[in-house]
């Protein structure tokens, strides 16, 4: 994204949901992009989204990484992203990432 033109702000890991807002709050960025692994994926979504409506805002999320979870009544990870996308959270390649930006502008 850097190599694109955008100004990166790295929140760093282990970033949740309110640091995440309130860091793009302080930049002035309705785009906050995600990367998560370990099963945290729609976990996470529903966090952010939730938090984001609670203060009426809205956000332009896209996310990446291993975008699995293991759902009720399963043993083992299962992939999310169609889960993720339905709620309203862009999980598309990076190609794709870098449209919605560009559309939303």
């Amino acid at each position: 994204l850097a190599e694109m033109g955008a100004d990166v702000i790295n929140g760093g890991v282990d970033v949740d949901p309110p640091t995440a807002l309130d860091l793009a709050d302080e930049e002035g960025t309705k785009y906050i992009g995600v990367s998560v692994h370990n099963g945290q994926g729609l976990d996470y979504a529903k966090q952010i989204l939730d938090l984001a409506a609670k203060r009426d805002k809205e956000y332009h999320i896209f996310m990446g990484g291993k975008l699995n979870a293991i759902l009720p009544g399963d043993s083992v990870p299962t992939d999310v992203t169609d889960k993720i996308k339905e709620l309203g959270i862009t999980a598309e390649d990076f190609y794709d990432q870098i449209c919605m930006i560009r559309d939303t502008e």
